[in-house]
């Protein structure tokens, strides 16, 4: 097998069997939720540049919804014990100047 930068048969091989199936752009069903998969580059310029708003944005599913606060939230908690150790670390280095040594 010779090496290649062509990784996405590897890394999504569904989605790359059901474009050679179905052309560029097909609709799917993630459960009971109809999905239009666009994979033309220009087509996909015209959706992002949505300059007559005909492409509402969808709001993001309960599992993003709980993933994103989980995140948040652990990034909350990570920079509160960094800060702590920051602040037990500059009050070991005053303690340390005091003492003189």
């Amino acid at each position: 097998m010779a090496l290649t930068h062509a990784i996405f048969p590897r890394v999504m091989p569904h989605v790359y069997s059901w474009i050679n199936k179905y052309g560029k752009s097909y609709l799917s069903w993630n459960g009971v939720r109809p999905q239009l998969v666009i994979t033309d580059p220009e087509i996909v310029k015209e959706v992002l540049r949505n300059s007559e708003k005909a492409f509402p944005k969808g709001k993001p599913t309960n599992f993003f919804e709980k993933m994103l606060d989980k995140m948040t939230a652990t990034n909350k908690q990570n920079t509160k014990s960094i800060s702590s150790m920051n602040s037990k670390q500059q009050n070991r280095k005053q303690k340390h100047k005091a003492s003189g040594a």
